[in-house]
């Protein structure tokens, strides 16, 4: 939960203070900072911008995808608060 708060924030900081306490490695492929333990990761280009309101969809082309960790469960949030699924 901390580190899906830490990329849910609102406002943007710096993505040398985004990752400072976070582990990572960098992907084969783009060279993208990979958080370690996710239970998977994607690297992507990026295809298309679009604005949606306030915010942007980005839309990607998956270049590699890993399941590196079977443990734990995905999370999601709703309503104010994370809450997990399964």
């Amino acid at each position: 939960r901390h580190i899906a708060g830490r990329f849910a924030m609102k406002g943007r900081i710096s993505d040398r203070l985004l990752f400072e306490d976070i582990p990572y490695a960098r992907g084969e492929v783009t060279g993208a900072p990979l958080v370690r333990g996710a239970l998977a990761t994607l690297e992507c280009r990026t295809e298309q911008r679009v604005v949606a309101g306030d915010h942007t969809l980005v839309i990607g082309r998956v270049l590699t995808a890993s399941v590196p960790s079977a443990d734990g469960g995905p999370l999601a949030y709703f309503r104010g608060r994370y809450r997990q699924l399964g």
